[in-house]
């Protein structure tokens, strides 16, 4: 008889999947491509340091923890309150 397989559970409905190989997610490092950069800054204040919640899922075989889940929720820890992200793009040099 086949063992059964544990299931994933779904992500919660606002959570977007992240690419772990796209350009805004690759670790410190990584060959930059030709996206220019860019720093994501509060809607209330403008100051950068945002943060999100996201779920991360242990490797085995990387002995590492890796990002699964990126979700919609923002906090900016310079006017203490929610917020939305703002792109905002860097100035080379």
């Amino acid at each position: 008889m086949p063992r059964a397989v544990p299931r994933k559970p779904a992500p919660p409905a606002g959570a977007s999947q992240v690419a772990l190989s796209s350009p805004r997610t690759a670790p410190l490092g990584a060959a930059a491509d030709a996206t220019p950069p860019i720093d994501y800054v509060c809607e209330h204040c403008g100051a950068p340091g945002m943060t999100r919640d996201a779920w991360a899922e242990w490797s085995t075989t990387e002995q590492r923890w890796q990002l699964t889940t990126l979700f919609d929720f923002a906090f900016c820890h310079m006017c203490h309150r929610p917020t939305r992200l703002v792109v905002h793009p860097l100035r080379k040099g």
